[in-house]
């Protein structure tokens, strides 16, 4: 697995070594409007104790 290093021009990551594969990348395709979200929720990344442990697998988020 080679580095992956930021573009000069637009901040993306791309492997060390492949720069034509930002080529055709635009200008600003890296950039947002917003440069940080904040939540005003305190406990959000605790998990729910009355959800089952399983609830967030990717197993479950299409039922067959």
């Amino acid at each position: 697995m080679g580095d992956w290093v930021p573009h000069a021009r637009t901040g993306i990551y791309f492997p060390k070594g492949h720069e034509w594969v930002m080529d055709d990348v635009p200008e600003n395709a890296a950039s947002f409007s917003q440069t940080y979200w904040l939540r005003n929720v305190d406990g959000v990344e605790k998990p729910d104790p009355d959800t089952p442990h399983d609830h967030y697998l990717a197993t479950n988020l299409y039922p067959v």
